[in-house]
Parts: C-alpha cells; structure tokens; sequence
C-alpha cells in the first residue's frame, strides 16, 4: 500500500460535498463519505486503478464515485487526491485551479 494524501482543495470539496449532501439527507452524506473512504482506500492498494488523465497534468489519473470524479495523481510512492468534482461540472475551469495550488 502507498500512502494517499488530499490536497487542500480536495478536502474542501469532500467538506462541501458531504455538507451539501447531509443537508437534504444525513443517510446519503453517511453513505457517500463511506464510498470516499473506500475509494481512497482503494487507491492506496491499486493506485494505477484510475485512467489516466493528461489532459489535466501530469501523472493526472481519475476515478470515479458516481456521479463525482475523484482526481488524483501518483508519482513515486504515493498518490494525492486533487479535487472530487460532480461530473455535471466543467472539469477543465476547475481543474485548472489546481495548478494554482
């Protein structure tokens, strides 16, 4: 397993995702911070699972937790969580903020 780390704006995706979500439904919220833990978990045990993505950077690789997409990138031994974003929402505006980070 390699470690798996989150950037800062990656944890404050995940906090407005699931503060969104435990609004309108604490169950929902629960299940989907259950879903994040395991694909984070996942991700230290397979961290070439996600495609890769290019486009977005180097070393840039997604999955998903549907209907999010979990961006990450794996360099070495380890793999960072980028951003998690509703896949409705334009990927590439966004993504763009992580090369400001």
């Amino acid at each position: 397993m390699v470690p798996v780390s989150r950037s800062r704006l990656a944890g404050l995706d995940l906090f407005e995702i699931l503060g969104e979500l435990d609004s309108r439904d604490s169950a929902r919220a629960d299940r989907y911070a259950g879903l994040f833990n395991e694909k984070i978990e996942a991700l230290a045990r397979f961290p070439e699972m996600g495609r890769p993505r290019p486009e977005f950077g180097a070393d840039v690789r997604s999955t998903l937790v549907k209907p999010y997409v979990v961006f990450y990138r794996y360099r070495g031994e380890t793999v960072q969580v980028l951003r998690v974003i509703h896949g409705n929402r334009d990927l590439r505006r966004i993504m763009d903020e992580v090369e400001d980070e």
